[in-house]
């Protein structure tokens, strides 16, 4: 979706009466504007207009039916995916393209990936759990977390984190479900123990992708294990949803302690299961 693509939306709302050239000139700007009051978004006025434009890409799948998440103007994960199923859609004259939305409903979807196997890690400072904890198959969510967007609390993480769509935005905490918390924790703190700050930025370790998000799975149609708030992203931009351990930095050997931290508290990380979708790991069995 460019800015010619917005540009003809805009013109079939009547909110821009322009040439579709692509120039993001006054008469696009105020249609852009126009378009955001129109449809409700909250807070615009402080955006600088590329922010702006990426809420109105935001608006222009959701009104056509496409998961795009909260209206924000931060091209996050859930936002460029949402643009890629309507450039897929738009080469498929408006219909829905399966290999895009639907690849990982029909068996088409990598299966277990070889992978090293992991190092026992002694923290000097945080211990694992005595016992690797059971999480319920995603198949049986809502009976152990209960309904989706529910039971959640903060999580305050041991080191300021970034949002990994938006550097300038610190996080130091975030939503979780009450049930994975502890085990949160002691996955970050392990993390900082054994790496240190240092080590963990510049690992990419810091750069947070999300964790409650009441959502379908991108690439599916079953709800994602986010919607529970007992997901979490890493660094989703060198990890994307269909990188395989060749191109995601995640499988990288020096990762390897860090994977030990989630894997002792009985999460999976979807790449060394599945070998996509790199950047999340969940409290979930497959």
């Amino acid at each position: 979706m460019d800015l010619r693509d917005v540009q003809s939306r805009l013109a079939a709302a009547h909110l821009y009466d322009g040439a579709v050239d692509g120039v993001l000139g006054g008469l696009t700007k105020a249609a852009i504007k126009a378009f955001l009051l129109q449809q409700g978004v909250d807070g615009f006025d402080m955006w600088p207009i590329a922010r702006r434009l990426v809420a109105a890409q935001q608006l222009i799948c959701r009104i056509g039916g496409i998961e795009a998440g909260r209206i924000d103007g931060l091209a996050g994960t859930q936002t460029r995916y949402a643009i890629t199923v309507w450039d897929a859609r738009l080469a498929n004259g408006g219909q829905p393209v399966a290999a895009v939305e639907a690849w990982r409903n029909d068996g088409t979807a990598p299966q277990a990936a070889p992978a090293r196997p992991l190092p026992t890690i002694t923290s000097s400072q945080v211990a694992a759990p005595a016992t690797r904890p059971v999480w319920p198959k995603q198949s049986a969510m809502d009976q152990f977390y209960g309904p989706k967007g529910t039971g959640q609390v903060m999580l305050v993480t041991p080191y300021k984190m970034c949002l990994a769509w938006d550097l300038s935005r610190t996080v130091a905490r975030f939503s979780c479900h009450g049930k994975v918390r502890e085990n949160l924790e002691r996955i970050f703190a392990r993390t900082l123990d054994y790496y240190g700050l240092e080590q963990i930025q510049k690992l990419r370790l810091d750069l947070f992708g999300g964790c409650l998000n009441v959502r379908k799975m991108r690439g599916g149609s079953s709800w994602s294990i986010h919607s529970w708030g007992c997901a979490v992203d890493i660094d989703p931009d060198h990890n994307q949803l269909n990188m395989h351990r060749a191109q995601a930095t995640l499988d990288g050997p020096e990762y390897d302690p860090f994977w030990s931290f989630v894997y002792d508290e009985g999460a999976i990380g979807l790449g060394r299961e599945r070998d996509y979708d790199w950047m999340h790991f969940q409290f979930a069995r497959l």
